[in-house]
């Protein structure tokens, strides 16, 4: 019995629902992308931020932050960060604080989000280069 149902109903809500998510993945892309060159370009602001999974859904797994007290660069696997993929990455700045310089001192200096990045070792533009 069909209960009179096309027998493409279930092949269409497919199509849209892959679509949908293909939608989604590229306005999360875009969301990074945007985010990265506000940071980049203007220095900040940090707020608004993609979420976790956005950044994860828009292919940018990997978060780069530089130590203020020593400048030593490190990178982020944000899908081994155990926080609710809510989260925005701005909220994580305030977590991070480099190896180095936590075991040197009490009060260890923040690190500083540099950009969200496709892939661990990834380069951009850093603070101290020339910007256009």
């Amino acid at each position: 019995m069909s209960h009179g149902r096309s027998p493409y109903a279930h092949s269409d809500v497919r199509t849209k629902e892959q679509e949908a998510r293909k939608a989604q993945q590229h306005a999360d892309k875009l969301a990074c992308e945007a985010w990265n060159e506000r940071l980049a370009k203007l220095g900040g602001p940090l707020r608004p931020s993609p979420t976790l999974r956005a950044a994860i859904s828009g292919g940018h797994g990997f978060l780069r932050v530089e130590c203020n007290g020593c400048q030593q660069q490190a990178w982020i696997d944000l899908a081994k960060v155990r926080r609710p993929p809510d989260t925005w990455i701005w909220q994580l700045e305030g977590a991070l604080a480099c190896q180095l310089c936590r075991e040197r001192s009490k009060f260890p200096p923040r690190s500083r989000i540099q950009m969200l990045c496709n892939y661990h070792g990834q380069l951009g533009a850093l603070r101290h280069e020339d910007r256009d």
